[in-house]
């Protein structure tokens, strides 16, 4: 098969590619920035406004797999732009190029009353494309994985590059709790939803384990046998501080991050046994 893959440059992204080829597939990336053959793969540059273009690039493949998404908004990439009015124009241009399968990425905790912007749009966005698929009989399968781990992740990484200079770590909602799920498995899910004749339906993907926030820490500073003093924040300063960061260019960390972790980030659903996927134990591999 053919796959048109949107986001296929990113962290998931090049997972999800990786394994598509290994399963054969013929791989198109949709890039809003990249054109040309990278590692043999073929990059069409596209206008996500406009669904024209879209469709046209989308032209010949039998499948697509939209994983476009952010954690923070800046400029224009909003969480309504993103994960709702984006992923409209996506579902339309698979419709109008004639595909008949659609794998989405979404996100675990979407609900439409949910705390946070992210959380809302993303529910928003899962909704647009299920009404819109059944609207032009696509079939589709939407997956909802907990925080993603792997070798360039921006999880457990990011909190190495913040200790790795931090003797003292003041922490921010150290009792929200995660279920990590490695990345190559999210892959491994994407491609079996694509290969299966499964309509209608989301997944929702965790790990293994649960963790605090305060115990992705200490997984962090054991990995790197570092010796941190962790200050764990009242939920009154947490939220300040993520209002006062949220104001910062590239802020690691804001209000909007604060809301989404009022919910727990964990799920009781265990689809792997059903995808043939055994989930891989949390693994940190050292940057330094």
């Amino acid at each position: 098969m053919k796959i048109a893959v949107t986001g296929g440059t990113g962290f998931v992204g090049q997972a999800v590619v990786a394994r598509l080829r290994e399963k054969d597939h013929e791989v198109v990336i949709l890039s809003s920035s990249q054109s040309g053959i990278k590692d043999g793969v073929l990059l069409r540059q596209v206008d996500y406004h406009d669904v024209n273009a879209l469709a046209e690039a989308m032209d010949g493949c039998d499948g697509a797999i939209h994983l476009v998404g952010i954690l923070h908004e800046h400029g224009e990439q909003s969480f309504e732009w993103v994960h709702h009015a984006l992923v409209r124009n996506v579902v339309k241009a698979t419709a109008q190029a004639g595909i008949k399968d659609y794998i989405h990425m979404s996100a675990l905790g979407v609900e439409h009353r949910g705390p946070s912007q992210y959380l809302k749009t993303k529910a928003a966005g899962e909704a647009a494309a299920f009404e819109l698929a059944k609207t032009h009989d696509i079939r589709m399968v939407s997956l909802r994985p907990s925080i993603i781990f792997g070798e360039d992740d921006n999880f457990f990484n990011q909190f190495a590059r913040l200790l790795r200079y931090l003797p003292v770590m003041p922490l921010v909602c150290h009792k929200a709790q995660f279920q990590p799920v490695a990345v190559e498995d999210v892959a491994h899910a994407f491609v079996w939803a694509l290969e299966s004749s499964v309509d209608r339906t989301s997944y929702e993907l965790g790990g293994r384990e649960v963790l605090t926030m305060r115990e992705v820490i200490a997984r962090v500073c054991e990995t790197y046998d570092w010796k941190r003093l962790i200050i764990p924040l009242p939920d009154s300063v947490s939220r300040i501080q993520g209002k006062i960061m949220g104001m910062m260019p590239n802020a690691p960390f804001t209000y909007d991050n604060y809301l989404s972790m009022q919910v727990p980030n964990t799920t009781q659903q265990a689809p792997w046994s059903e995808m043939g996927i055994e989930p891989k134990p949390i693994t940190i591999k050292r940057l330094f």
